[in-house]
């Protein structure tokens, strides 16, 4: 390993640091989980030295690498996805528009596929692109695009049915 190398995941890391420990957190059940894939995501990329020099979209990929680490670990303990309320209790407000109810987000985002909700937090929350979230994915651009649509639906539904009631 190179100071250049260890340098590029150091500048990785402060870049993506937030959002990605979110996506993480998300998708497991608790901190402790998180915070090990979250580390372990790094490690592996401090680990590959100079062939970090080569990625060209280095967001999707560290994305990538900690969903994977993420899916084995849950497999290891035969966890499903959580639902998002541990990520949405309390997101934060420069998000979300101001007539927007938070707690009525959360219910709504429950009521959605899991699929669906993943695909939504990462082209809010984390600002990709439909390209970069089928990189993540490992979906097909038309698939991550419809599922974005119809999640948006949905929760758009939801939502309106909630604020009538």
């Amino acid at each position: 390993m190179t100071q250049k190398s260890n340098d590029l995941v150091l500048e990785w890391f402060e870049a993506y640091k937030n959002p990605l420990y979110g996506y993480v957190r998300s998708l497991l059940r608790n901190r402790a989980d998180a915070d090990d894939v979250f580390q372990e995501t790094f490690t592996t990329l401090l680990q590959r030295g100079e062939k970090n020099s080569k990625i060209r979209y280095p967001k999707t990929y560290i994305y990538h690498i900690a969903r994977n680490k993420a899916f084995d670990l849950m497999k290891k303990y035969k966890k499903q996805p959580v639902s998002l309320e541990s990520l949405l209790v309390q997101p934060s407000e420069e998000y979300l528009p101001d007539w927007l109810d938070v707690e009525m987000l959360n219910l709504a985002l429950d009521k959605i596929s899991e699929k669906e909700r993943e695909i939504i937090l990462l082209k809010i929350y984390d600002e990709m692109t439909f390209r970069e979230i089928a990189k993540v994915t490992g979906c097909l651009l038309p698939t991550v695009a419809a599922r974005y649509l119809r999640g948006i639906k949905k929760l758009k539904k939801i939502m309106e049915k909630n604020y009538e009631d």
